[in-house]
C-alpha cells in the first residue's frame, strides 16, 4: 500500500512537471561585419552595440582583418559605434536586428573615417577643458569634512 502511494505521488508530480509552461530562451541574432577605412581592414577596433530600448551595451572587437562576430546579441534596434585608439567615436550607424530579418541583412560593412564624430547634439566637436596654472590651483581651497558631534 505505501509503495503505491509513493509510485502514485510520483506520478502525479511527473505529470504536473510535464505540463508547466515552458519558458523559452531568446538566443538572439547573430551581428557580424567587416569594418574599414579607407578600403582596408581596420585591425583591434572597439566596436559597441547599444540597444536604442534598453540602453544595455554589448562590446566587441575586431580581428586582424577588420572583421567582428556577435553572437546571441538579443532583438531590437542598435547604434553601433566604432571607436578610435583613444576612444573617439569614428562611425555611428543604427540597425535593427531581428527574426524578420535575414542572415545576410545582420552582416554589417562599416567605414570609418580619420576624423572622430563630433559627439553632442549640436554637431560640433567638444571644446577642450580650461587649464588651470598653478597659482590657481593653488587659490582652491581643499574640501575638509567637520565631525559633527
Amino acid at each position: 500500500m505505501k509503495r503505491n502511494a509513493i509510485v502514485l505521488a510520483l506520478g502525479t508530480l511527473l505529470f504536473a512537471v510535464g505540463f508547466l509552461p515552458a519558458r523559452s530562451q531568446t538566443i538572439g541574432a547573430q551581428a557580424e561585419g567587416k569594418v574599414t577605412q579607407d578600403g582596408s581592414p581596420f585591425p583591434n577596433a572597439p566596436i559597441v552595440f547599444t540597444n536604442t530600448q534598453t540602453g544595455k551595451i554589448y562590446k566587441t572587437k575586431t580581428d586582424k582583418n577588420g572583421e567582428f562576430r556577435m553572437l546571441g546579441v538579443p532583438y531590437g534596434s542598435y547604434e553601433i559605434n566604432v571607436l578610435g585608439d583613444k576612444g573617439e567615436k569614428l562611425s555611428s550607424d543604427k540597425t535593427t536586428l531581428g527574426t524578420d530579418n535575414t542572415t545576410d541583412s545582420n552582416i554589417l560593412n562599416v567605414r570609418v573615417s580619420k576624423e572622430a564624430i563630433p559627439d553632442n547634439k549640436f554637431g560640433l566637436p567638444d571644446p577642450a577643458a580650461p587649464k588651470l596654472t598653478k597659482e590657481q590651483l593653488a587659490k582652491i581651497a581643499p574640501i575638509t569634512r567637520t565631525s559633527r558631534a
